[in-house]
């Protein structure tokens, strides 16, 4: 019997192929959600420092005041669009995560499909394997000289 060749694994090979790319584009959402919230934080330290300035000194002047008053709206305004960005990567994130699940279930589809046909193909071989040892025995029985079954009856 030929070796055992899987029909489908170009499919097989197309399936592992997209869910490495949605790997890939899982990975690179990730580390764009990572980078966003450590702008983020940057920006919370920044304003959170800019609040205690504000609250510390005492003997600013008023174009100072103004200035930081300034900067701190500046800094909030920041903060929320870094939020929004945030929670928008997030979305974007689960979307990838979601897609790279479906791509890992197709592939695990195709794969345990090949398992069965390697299995049904491993049980015809057998099974071959068993009828030509039935034949092999069944030609030996009936090579055997009708004389000797004669002798050995006889005695």
């Amino acid at each position: 019997m030929k070796a055992f060749r899987y029909s489908m694994e170009s499919v097989l090979h197309y399936r592992r192929s997209v869910e490495e790319q949605e790997k890939q584009k899982y990975s690179q959402i990730g580390r764009e959600l990572i980078l966003r919230k450590r702008i983020l934080k940057d920006y919370e330290e920044k304003l959170d420092a800019a609040v205690s300035s504000q609250c510390s000194c005492t003997k600013h002047k008023v174009y100072e005041w103004k200035s930081l008053r300034q900067y701190i709206l500046f800094l909030k305004k920041k903060v929320d669009m870094q939020r929004q960005l945030v929670a928008e990567t997030e979305k974007a994130a689960e979307e990838k995560r979601r897609q790279l699940i479906h791509a890992q279930r197709d592939r695990k589809t195709i794969e345990k499909h090949k398992e069965r046909a390697l299995e049904k193909y491993d049980f015809d071989l057998q099974q071959a394997e068993q009828k030509s040892m039935d034949e092999l025995a069944l030609y030996s029985y009936i090579r055997k000289d009708p004389g000797e079954e004669s002798m050995k009856g006889g005695e």
